[in-house]
């Protein structure tokens, strides 16, 4: 824990924002303008394809001017491979819709295994 805290400090940590919508966009913005390099991770192609051009896939004026800015500065890229990008940062956050079943939380299919169980084992 030392060495992430380590790594958040002196802005060297990756983090990974899981889910690239009207939550996950505005935090890619707000890590890559605090310094941090940052992986927007969703698994929509189209999401994932207009963030790699360093466009805003979301229809805000803010987000429309921002979203260029930090891309330009070299520190986001954009992944639709939620898996591997969770592998190479040293932080995820996840911000997608929760699924649920009759009002229990249910493993999106497509989360990373290892995600879900740490958090199924850390809420139990």
């Amino acid at each position: 824990m030392a060495g992430l805290l380590e790594k958040i400090k002196n802005k060297t940590a990756t983090v990974c924002v899981v889910g690239v919508g009207y939550v996950g966009l505005p935090n890619v913005v707000l890590f890559a303008e605090k310094g941090y390099k940052v992986i927007a991770a969703d698994t929509s192609e189209r999401v994932v394809s207009e963030l790699s051009k360093g466009r805003s896939h979301i229809f805000d004026p803010e987000l429309n001017i921002s979203v260029p800015k930090a891309f330009a500065t070299g520190r986001i890229s954009a992944s639709r491979d939620v898996n591997d990008a969770s592998k190479r940062s040293d932080v995820i956050l996840i911000s997608v819709p929760t699924p649920a079943e009759h009002g229990e939380p249910k493993k999106a299919a497509w989360l990373p295994e290892k995600i879900f169980s740490w958090r199924t084992a850390r809420s139990a």
